[in-house]
């Protein structure tokens, strides 16, 4: 395989007109039909989201050398090679055929997946292109025009890794491919490979999940040169009249789960976005969870980048996850399908830092699943004590020493069984472990009663009621036990504690424990505060009775004064039933008097 040079320089490289383009990503070429399958087509890597351009030269013939053509292929006859063979699509082309092809591919061997469907090049005359994997398209001499003209530009799609060129031929340019054994001479390809300056998308649409009958909305930012322009898609194909920076779908159904994806142009190129997942809400075993979420659909994430063991731990959580734990056989088969060869060289969840060859996950789950690579691990040095992917033992498990740069798998939850609402059998169900905080895949771990709304602090007057009330989410049966300064309060285990009349004595510390079959969980304190009464009132003689609610009956004493300057003590109250009173007859005839009342 040639590798592709640094960008903005050329390569090169020679196809011979036996080359068969379904033979891409394959050990030997499909075939034949009517004669030889012809030598697999030779290949460049390349790197998604490139421009690559080319320049071809030479000429083939599919006769034997009794006619020989350019780049472009012969205008006798068409090509009608529309279905799929090996996993790679078949093209069109009403008036030409034997004309130069490329195939981008990734590292799984096409076989594996339905071909997309087939390109019309018809019309060849196009600038630009954005081909899906595994979909063929025309080349020819790589310019607008025949042999005139721009270079037309190839984007390379996500997830490709490969560039394959060769050309498609069969009996009459029809059918399955084959007859490859008559065709002789080879093209010259220059090729050249760019990233585009712009467009840039600056905020990728995001995987939904919703309810029948629901909207899903998905969204885009972007930036770029000149008028910037966007047309969604759903399944690669595009969606009428969709053509804003957001995407609104309402009142959905299972015929709106898919892939959405927005195509973004300015007036340099045009850049495809991430897929985003539609996925409609479903709750098979009922536990408030989605299937797809439970099944780890949207919870993971590569995290690219150079980390240590620890500060891979460290932005995982600050992200809201986990580095990704691994507990089960479904739980690996998920992972490695979603990302393949992109999990190598990422850091687990695993240690064993604490005790020598006693493996924990970072999130307490059981460590109960394994996959090793043979003879792993080692703890070769004797320093290595975190796991990783090992680039060179492939998607299996290996022991490494901290020092290590690598990126991460983030997880965020934990994988769940969707068929049963009680993965780990401790009697709670998976909703509401997450919702209560507790690990559902670990029986040893269960959620703590959660406190939606806190007792509140309060000032009463001596001798008015006082209620304090707590709610909470139990998961389950829950118990109440309120505390006063501390010692349980008898009888009070309900939501709410009611004090009538209260007095002094009743101010002081309140708090509620609740408990349920996972803990307690302690609510916040109210501090409660009785505050005492104070009223004054002239009476029809004259005087001036000073009354003073106080439980406590401290022996309050009164103060006068004209201008709150200059203080007389006036006396003490007397008190009867916690009211304290005070007689002042000696009000008669002052302008103004104020007064105050002191503790002792």
């Amino acid at each position: 395989m040639s590798q592709l040079p640094v960008f903005g320089q050329a390569g090169q490289l020679d196809v011979s007109a036996q080359a068969n383009i379904y033979g891409a990503g394959h050990p030997s070429p499909p075939g034949p039909a009517g004669g030889g399958a012809g030598i697999l087509p030779p290949s460049v890597i390349v790197t998604a989201g490139e421009v690559i351009i080319f320049q071809v030269t030479g000429e083939v013939s599919y006769n034997g050398g009794g006619d020989f053509f350019g780049p472009d292929g012969s205008l006798v006859g068409g090509t009608q090679m529309g279905g799929g063979y090996a996993g790679i699509s078949g093209i069109t082309h009403s008036s030409r055929s034997m004309f130069l092809i490329g195939v981008f591919v990734n590292d799984q061997d096409p076989s594996c997946c339905t071909a997309p469907p087939a390109l019309d090049f018809s019309n060849d005359s196009f600038a630009n292109l954005a081909p899906s994997t595994n979909q063929t398209f025309f080349i020819g001499d790589g310019l607008i025009g025949t042999g005139t003209g721009d270079p037309q530009r190839f984007l390379v799609p996500t997830g490709a890794t490969r560039l394959f060129l060769g050309f498609a031929d069969a009996p009459n340019f029809s059918g399955v491919p084959g007859t490859y054994d008559d065709d002789v001479g080879s093209l010259h390809v220059v090729y050249t490979r760019s990233i585009p300056p712009a467009p840039e998308i600056l905020r990728q649409p995001q995987d939904v999940e919703v309810k029948s009958g629901g909207t899903a909305t998905f969204l885009v930012q972007a930036s770029g040169k000149g008028m910037v322009r966007y047309q969604w898609r759903f399944n690669g194909a595009r969606i009428s009249g969709s053509t804003s920076t957001s995407l609104i779908l309402e009142n959905i159904t299972a015929f709106d789960e898919g892939d959405y994806t927005v195509e973004v142009t300015d007036d340099t190129g045009t850049v495809l976005s991430k897929s985003a997942r539609l996925t409609l809400f479903r709750d098979s075993d009922g536990d408030g969870l989605s299937d797809s979420f439970e099944n780890g659909t949207g919870r993971y994430e590569i995290v690219y980048g150079k980390f240590s063991w620890h500060d891979a731990k460290a932005d995982a959580e600050q992200r809201g996850g986990h580095l990704a734990t691994i507990t089960s056989q479904s739980e690996m088969d998920l992972l490695t399908n979603a990302f393949g060869n992109e999990l190598l060289s990422k850091w687990l969840g695993g240690t064993d830092e604490l005790a020598k060859g006693q493996w924990k996950w970072v999130t307490g789950e059981p460590w109960s699943f394994t996959r090793w690579y043979l003879g792993q691990p080692d703890n070769s040095g004797g320093q290595q004590h975190y796991l990783w992917f090992n680039t060179v033992f492939g998607l299996a498990w290996d022991d490494i020493n901290e020092g290590q740069q690598l990126g991460y798998v983030l997880e965020r939850g934990f994988y769940t069984n969707p068929n049963n609402p009680d993965t780990d059998g401790d009697g709670f169900t998976d909703g509401d472990e997450y919702e209560g905080g507790s690990i559902p895949t670990d029986p040893n771990s269960k959620p703590l009663p959660r406190i939606t709304a806190q007792p509140q602090r309060t000032n009463v007057i001596d001798g008015s009621s006082v209620t304090l009330a707590v709610s909470a989410n139990g998961f389950g049966s829950l118990a109440y036990q309120w505390r006063f300064n501390g010692s349980p309060i008898t009888g009070a285990t309900d939501a709410t504690l009611s004090v009538s009349n209260a007095k002094h004595a009743s101010a002081g510390k309140y708090d509620v424990v609740l408990q349920n079959g996972g803990g307690t969980t302690t609510s916040a304190t109210a501090i409660v505060k009785v505050t005492p009464v104070l009223e004054v009132e002239r009476l029809d003689n004259g005087f001036v009775i000073i009354q003073l609610i106080d439980s406590r009956a401290l022996g309050w004493t009164v103060d006068a004064s004209a201008d709150m300057k200059t203080w007389q003590r006036l006396g003490a109250m007397t008190y009867t039933d916690g009211i304290g009173v005070f007689l002042d007859a000696a009000v008669s005839g002052t302008p103004q008097r104020f007064y105050r009342v002191s503790a002792p």
